[in-house]
């Protein structure tokens, strides 16, 4: 009898602890400024190509889009009139997209806490890009017109700038090695 409660009370310990990760729910709702009709196609990258796995069809100039991630993961919002993609990191609950047809970067993407610490890497890196943009802009000029000297001290700055942007990636993902977008990046 003993043996039996045992092999029991395993057995409802065993049964009672799921190893099975739960999927996350997600809600994907797209609201575009402009009027416009067709669809939108949520896909991912994978090997170089583009994968289609769901479209929603605008009703009121809004996309939904529901389903399921086994944990964060960066997906694209591409909407056929728009003609661009959107990066957006999947994760539970509700996510709210307001794209902006003519200004790409008044989108805003809330409702994901792994999007929010992508967009956090992001908005570095575009400060960085500006001024790299930036550097060129006047290396370029001094290709055409400046001197050697000037063409050698932009040319160096620009790899300076460069190393601080690999710099700056190193750092983000060696200090946020727990963050789901640190592998992305």
């Amino acid at each position: 009898m003993k043996k039996f409660l045992f092999l029991f009370l395993s057995a409802l310990i065993l049964l009672s602890c799921d190893p099975v990760k739960k999927d996350l729910q997600f809600t994907v709702n797209i609201s575009v400024d402009t009027l416009i009709g067709g669809y939108a196609y949520l896909q991912k990258r994978e090997d170089g190509e583009w994968i289609k796995l769901d479209s929603s069809f605008a009703v009121n100039e809004t996309f939904t889009f529901n389903g399921s991630v086994t944990f964060p993961t960066m997906h694209y919002l591409y909407i056929k009139d728009i003609k661009r993609n959107i990066p957006v990191f999947l994760d539970a609950g509700d996510i709210s997209i307001s794209v902006y047809k003519d200004d790409y970067s008044a989108t805003s993407i809330n409702g994901s806490p792994a999007h929010d610490q992508y967009q956090l890497f992001q908005d570095e890196m575009i400060v960085l890009n500006t001024a790299v943009r930036e550097i060129y802009q006047q290396f370029r000029i001094a290709m055409d017109s400046g001197t050697q000297q000037e063409v050698d001290s932009l040319d160096q700055l620009m790899d300076e700038m460069y190393e601080e942007q690999q710099q700056y990636i190193k750092d983000y993902v060696f200090e946020n090695n727990m963050n789901v977008t640190s592998p992305f990046i």
